[in-house]
């Protein structure tokens, strides 16, 4: 029983939202230029590049070429030098490593992302 109405649509509001599905969004972290492809062995291809707009951080990836995205992968290793780092700034050098993608070229974009969970609200 509700004796004032506003109560009332704020409750039924406050449980619409725990029924709506929550949306992905992805947020894009920050792009990386391929300025040197380097092979070591076989199968490991390491991409030298260089941080032209944000950071890049471990973690999800995408592989543009040509403005097309020819790949999404994770980053399996990001080193600064002989270093092993969690992040590189813009206007820096690094190594990424990526999981299973392997046919790298120069000129190609990696660009970073995070997926993150935004709750929705209903309309009205």
């Amino acid at each position: 029983m509700y004796d004032i109405i506003y109560k009332l649509t704020d409750d039924v509001d406050a449980a619409l939202k725990g029924l709506l599905e929550p949306v992905i969004v992805e947020v894009v972290e920050g792009r990386a230029e391929v300025r040197q492809v380097i092979r070591v062995g076989k199968s490991t291809v390491i991409a030298g590049s260089f941080v032209t707009d944000g950071r890049i951080v471990r973690g999800n990836a995408r592989v543009w070429r040509s403005s097309k995205v020819i790949a999404t992968d994770r980053i399996e290793s990001l080193r600064r030098f002989r270093d092993d780092v969690r992040e590189v700034q813009t206007n820096y050098e690094c190594g990424i490593q990526l999981a299973n993608f392997h046919d790298i070229q120069e000129g190609d974009v990696i660009e970073c992302f995070t997926s993150q969970s935004v709750s929705r609200v209903s309309a009205g």
